[in-house]
């Protein structure tokens, strides 16, 4: 199963910190994608934003 981790801007501090939790939770034949909000990232992602983007990714 392919999972993906979307956060909004105002999350992105704790975007390593929940990568990390997701990646021992997760299956070995899993596979996490980052989609990579992180705290140095200049893009600004809505809750809405991130939302859609997830519609499209499923």
């Amino acid at each position: 199963m392919k999972l993906g981790l979307i956060q909004a801007s105002s999350q992105k501090e704790k975007n390593k910190t929940l990568e990390h939790y997701l990646n021992e939770a997760i299956n070995s034949n899993d596979e996490l994608i980052n989609f990579g909000i992180y705290p140095n990232s200049k893009i600004e992602l809505s809750y809405v934003s991130s939302f859609t983007s997830n519609c499209f990714i499923n």
